[in-house]
């Protein structure tokens, strides 16, 4: 799929995949279970008539859970509240090793499928056609680097591939190594066929903003953001 993710070190990639207009971006982060406070907040900022219309928002493990319903924009913050006063521990693991984690992260891998529906995608492909984006970073653990998917391309892309691989990266954001499985995610490179394997996206960093050489203290790079 054209324009699905870059490195999270590229700065050149990393300009390419911005909206060209500049705005308010919203940057989530992990956390957990304490990802409520993300959820209350942006439900809160909707009911005071104050919530800004994100140009950008990133979502890193708990965090890329939210993003999406947030990024969708605040008829989801239903879905969103629901999301961390309804689930239990019993709907994102069941115990139990799998000879690469502690618990089976199934449970999980059913709730997205259920609240990733093709709705949701098509109301984030919007979006993005709109000129706003969404971003999510996992871990490959192959080429031990950050990868960004550019989460608004992937659906605006649409059909049954974008939506497995749009459910696919919010796992592996979400899946905190030893603790969760890996999520191996099917990759076609110069003719040959593959499978990368990904895991939560907290391990090269707890939330994103942009690529580090371009938020270095000694550079000149000017983040093209109204608000952080």
């Amino acid at each position: 799929m054209p324009d699905a993710r870059f490195w999270a070190d590229s700065v050149s990639d990393f300009n390419a995949a911005l909206p060209l207009q500049p705005g308010p971006w919203l940057a989530l982060s992990s956390g957990g279970a304490d990802g409520a406070f993300g959820a209350g907040l942006i439900n809160g900022l909707t009911e005071s008539g104050k919530r800004p219309d994100y140009s950008v928002v990133t979502g890193v493990s708990t965090g890329a859970l939210m993003a999406p319903f947030i990024f969708a924009g605040p008829k989801y913050d239903g879905a969103l509240r629901d999301a961390y006063t309804k689930i239990s521990a019993a709907d994102i693991f069941e115990i139990g090793g799998t000879g690469e984690s502690f618990v089976d992260s199934w449970p999980l891998k059913d709730l997205i499928a259920k609240q990733i529906t093709p709705s949701v995608l098509a109301d984030i492909a919007a979006a993005h056609n709109s000129g706003r984006r969404l971003f999510v970073v996992t871990t490959d653990i192959d080429a031990e680097r950050s990868m960004v998917w550019n989460m608004g391309a992937i659906a605006a892309h649409g059909g049954d591939a974008a939506l497995k691989l749009f459910r696919q990266v919010l796992l592996a954001s979400s899946a905190i190594p030893g603790g969760f499985p890996p999520v191996l995610i099917d990759v076609e490179a110069n003719g040959k066929h593959f499978q990368e394997m990904h895991v939560d996206g907290g391990v090269g960093g707890q939330f994103f903003v942009a690529p580090a050489a371009a938020l270095a203290a000694a550079g000149d790079y000017r983040l093209p953001a109204t608000q952080l």
